[in-house]
C-alpha cells in the first residue's frame, strides 16, 4: 500500500477558494512554531492508524473557521485581539479541516477521514509525534480578504507503522 497523498499548495487554495468563496491567497509558507499551532486536525486510515495532521495557528482557524461561517471581518479581529477562538469559529474551521480530508483521498492511496480537531494541548501523543517528525509535510500561508493575513497552517504525513 502506498503512503499518504500530500496535496500541493495549489490543490489546497483551489479547495479552500471553492469552500470559502471569499478572496482566499494561499501561498508556500514557513511552519507554524510549535508554540503558534493551536489546533491539531488529525486524519484516519479505514484501519484507525493516524494518517496526517492539520497544524493550524490562531489566525488560520479564526480567518477560514470566520470565511466559511460568513462571520463579520470584525468579529474576526476582535476574537485574534482578545486570543480566543469561539466556538462558532473552532466549528467551522473543524468542517474545514473534515472537507479537506478529501485533498488526501487519491487513487492508489490509502482513504483518509478527519477524526477530530483538537487544542493542540488535547491532541493524541502519536498526533503530536507527528507534529515534531513528520514522515513529509506541505506548509501554507493564508491571506483571507478582509479577514486575515498571514495565517499559517501546515498538512503533516505520519508514518504509517
Amino acid at each position: 500500500m502506498s503512503g499518504i497523498y500530500l496535496p500541493t499548495v495549489e490543490e489546497i487554495g483551489t479547495l479552500l477558494r471553492d469552500l470559502v468563496g471569499a478572496e482566499v491567497k494561499v501561498e508556500a509558507g514557513s511552519p507554524p512554531g510549535l508554540a503558534a499551532v493551536t489546533r491539531v486536525g488529525v486524519y484516519l486510515t479505514r484501519d484507525d492508524r493516524i494518517a496526517a495532521v492539520l497544524a493550524a495557528d490562531d489566525p488560520a482557524v479564526v480567518g477560514l473557521g470566520g470565511a466559511l461561517a460568513m462571520t463579520s471581518p470584525s468579529a474576526v479581529q476582535e476574537a485574534l485581539a482578545a486570543g480566543e477562538i469561539p466556538e462558532e469559529l473552532a466549528g467551522a474551521f473543524s468542517e474545514v479541516a473534515n472537507i479537506a480530508a478529501s485533498l488526501m483521498c487519491r487513487d492508489g492511496y490509502p482513504h483518509v477521514r478527519l477524526d477530530a480537531v483538537y487544542a493542540r494541548k488535547e491532541a493524541p501523543v502519536k498526533a503530536k509525534g507527528t507534529l515534531g517528525a513528520p514522515q513529509a509535510r506541505v506548509d501554507c500561508r493564508v491571506t483571507l480578504d478582509a479577514y486575515v493575513e498571514g495565517g499559517c497552517f501546515s498538512f503533516l504525513v505520519a508514518k504509517l507503522d
